[in-house]
């Protein structure tokens, strides 16, 4: 989240207004701006690998992140399996040998 870009709206000006959203994000969700952006794009992310059958690089660029690299990362630090072992468990669990496409 360019934190920054928001807080340009802010009559306190850039620096201090990003500081003030930051100190808002932290009293109020106990997280900070970018925090909670990667948290909406992996709860995306595990949704678009839930229920679709696209590419895994095509969920990561679908749900926000820019690289396949520090999407790989990300979930595997949350999840503690990679987005491939998510989806395998997930086809397995189902007992479908493909997810259904949905667009």
């Amino acid at each position: 989240m360019a934190i920054a870009r928001v807080s340009k709206c802010s009559p306190l000006g850039s620096a201090s207004g990003a500081r003030h959203l930051a100190r808002l994000f932290a009293k109020h969700l106990g997280a900070t701006p970018s925090q909670v952006a990667r948290t909406a794009r992996l709860q995306r992310a595990k949704r678009l690998l839930d229920t679709t059958d696209r590419q895994i690089a095509e969920v990561a660029l679908l749900a926000g992140f820019g690289s396949l690299r520090r999407f790989n990362a990300t979930f595997k630090e949350v999840y503690e399996r990679s987005p491939t072992e998510i989806r395998r468990a997930r086809r397995s669990h189902s007992g479908l040998a493909r997810p259904t496409v949905v667009a």
